[in-house]
């Protein structure tokens, strides 16, 4: 059982009632100590926020970019400080973000950014885990890397730190 499942309710109707990423941050703050279940549910919210602000034209686009806003939560909650994912927002404007992602979830060895978000509580919001969601928009080579990654995590067979 992860931290999200623990919500209720009444904890639901709270963390939806956010408008703003920068509520949520408030609030995930606000709660961190006593709650950490509601940070992580506030957080989520603000990614959520963040990827539509963003306007995706798709749902994948939309699971892209929470993805992308997702990590950088997780640099964020790391370095106490706004980081962009410079390398990945780089390369989504070189290939688009299908392409892109589509290079990333290819590479051998699992990231650091996956290594992060899987122990941030975000595994549900890595590239990975995008792609499986939505198969017919990437190749099968990618399908079966993703597919790879996430057996080694699972299985407890993933000792890479790769980068």
């Amino acid at each position: 059982m992860n931290e999200i499942d623990k919500l209720n309710p009444e904890d639901w109707v709270r963390v939806n009632r956010l408008k703003t990423p920068e509520e949520c941050e408030q609030f995930a703050k606000n709660v961190d100590q006593t709650h950490p279940h509601l940070a992580l549910a506030a957080r989520r919210r603000a990614v959520a926020l963040r990827a539509d602000g963003h306007n995706p034209a798709s749902p994948v686009l939309r699971d892209i970019w929470e993805a992308v806003y997702a990590y950088e939560e997780v640099l964020f909650q790391e370095h106490g400080r706004r980081l962009r994912a410079g390398h990945t927002r780089r390369s989504i404007t070189a290939r688009g973000e299908l392409n892109a992602i589509e290079e990333i979830v290819k590479r051998r060895s699992v990231t650091d950014g996956f290594h992060r978000m899987r122990n941030a509580g975000l595994f549900d919001k890595t590239f990975e885990a995008v792609v499986l969601r939505h198969p017919h928009d990437f190749s099968q080579a990618a399908i079966e890397s993703a597919t790879a990654k996430l057996n080694q995590w699972e299985t407890g067979l993933d000792t890479s730190s790769g980068s």
